[in-house]
């Protein structure tokens, strides 16, 4: 699902560096067309973008968790990050 959810945002940022080229926003069957494909895979962008932010966060977490010296109270924290 993940990987999935990457080409997709991926698609919508290759979209987005087409449309500003000068050759597709002169064609306006074109453009009309992937400006549609953009705005629909929008919330898909910033799902992953919410995804990914939430695995870095995860991560560091984990880290914290693992480290013995970590400050009691940044211990907490990750734990409820991790939750």
């Amino acid at each position: 699902m993940r990987t999935r959810l990457a080409e997709r945002a991926a698609r919508f940022d290759e979209i987005t560096d087409l449309i500003g080229r000068p050759e597709v926003a002169a064609n306006g069957r074109k453009l009309s067309v992937l400006l549609q494909e953009r705005g629909a895979l929008e919330p898909v962008h910033a799902l992953n973008a919410r995804v990914a932010e939430l695995e870095v966060r995860r991560a560091e977490a984990a880290r914290i968790l693992s480290d013995p010296s970590a400050d009691p109270e940044f211990a907490e924290l990750a734990r409820e990050d991790a939750a």
